[in-house]
């Protein structure tokens, strides 16, 4: 999208949304988690590619791209309340 986190971090990045676009800002793996388990994907976490922190900066594009797909599926309304009821970083812009 074009503001991604200088840190590699894929969970750290601009999303458009089904009508907007969204801001997060996840580095922790405690923030991917609670990320992950809001979107019900938590069961991702499992995979190689999302597992660690050294896998999703590897494979970072892979992941910003299922995040991304997962984020176009809903409103900027939803993903916001939703994020925000699971104690994730996130604002609206």
């Amino acid at each position: 999208m074009g503001n991604a986190s200088q840190t590699g971090f894929s969970a750290a990045d601009l999303f458009t949304t089904r009508d907007g676009l969204i801001q997060i800002a996840v580095i922790s793996q405690n923030q991917v988690k609670k990320l992950f388990k809001a979107l019900s994907t938590d069961d991702s976490l499992e995979q190689p590619k999302f597992k660690t922190e050294a896998a999703r900066v590897e494979y970072s594009d892979h992941v910003r791209e299922f995040m991304a797909d997962i984020f176009k599926t809903n409103t900027t309304h939803h993903w916001t309340a939703k994020l925000r009821e699971a104690r994730v970083p996130i604002e609206e812009i």
